[in-house]
């Protein structure tokens, strides 16, 4: 299985029943709190404190929820607005820094630009992260599928969620923004031998978003544009 706990970062936890460790290191491998079990973690960074960064900007007293909103009002005429604002998948032996930015159509009086498709942009941007994070979990642990599961703050997006399921192209279980937090809880009171039945019954009441195969077809290509101006930029960091 995998985890997505989008909170302030977004660690990305793939369940394995061995330490595996990445070669070359961009990854962390850990002991799970079930017995014989391990994960293997990606990191995109600060994806949540990127949202809390630019939310607040577009707004001091703009909400998450007024946020997603506007986010899933722009939807597709936001398509033009690419934010790169740093969130990726990290080398977490050598995390660093990296140039960003956000592109859109200029000039701006053509089509102009609002805080939805501000909104948008940053989701999708860490959207993308998450995927990017996804796809090195199973890279270096080696598993092909698996349910996949949100928790954290994020969760509570009902716009992220939907482009995470579209993104994937696989259906995301999508927990309450506390679970991690109900499950440190289970650990801490609950005993070892009832552990296992505790943990079933709280995580059987995600909800379950289902992705749309012409959304992950569109999703796809602008995930690939992403990565390909990433790199683009990557490049002009080390050029200046």
């Amino acid at each position: 299985d995998i985890c997505i706990i989008a909170g302030w970062s977004a660690p990305v936890q793939a369940v394995v029943d061995r330490a595996i460790r990445d070669p070359q290191r961009r990854t962390w491998a850990g002991p799970h709190v079930a017995p014989g079990r391990w994960v293997v973690e990606a990191n995109p960074g600060d994806t949540g404190g990127t949202l809390d960064t630019v939310r607040l900007l577009a707004g001091p007293r703009l909400s998450l929820a007024r946020f997603d909103e506007l986010a899933a009002r722009a939807g597709e005429s936001a398509a033009s607005t690419i934010a790169l604002w740093g969130p990726r998948a990290l080398d977490l032996s050598n995390p660093g820094m990296s140039l960003g930015g956000l592109l859109m159509p200029v000039p701006l009086t053509l089509d102009g630009l609002d805080v939805g498709a501000l909104a948008w942009a940053t989701l999708e941007n860490v959207g993308f992260a998450i995927r990017e994070c996804v796809e090195l979990a199973r890279g270096v642990s080696g598993l092909a599928a698996g349910v996949v599961s949100l928790t954290g703050g994020m969760a509570a997006s009902s716009v992220l969620a939907s482009m995470l399921a579209n993104l994937l192209g696989e259906p995301t279980h999508v927990h309450h923004p506390r679970a991690a937090a109900t499950g440190a809880a289970l650990v801490a009171g609950v005993p070892p031998a009832e552990l296992l039945e505790a943990s079933a019954n709280a995580g059987g009441h995600a909800t379950l978003v289902e992705p749309s195969p012409s959304d992950h077809a569109e999703a796809d290509e602008r995930y690939d544009r992403w990565l390909w101006l990433r790199s683009r930029l990557d490049k002009l960091a080390d050029e200046i």
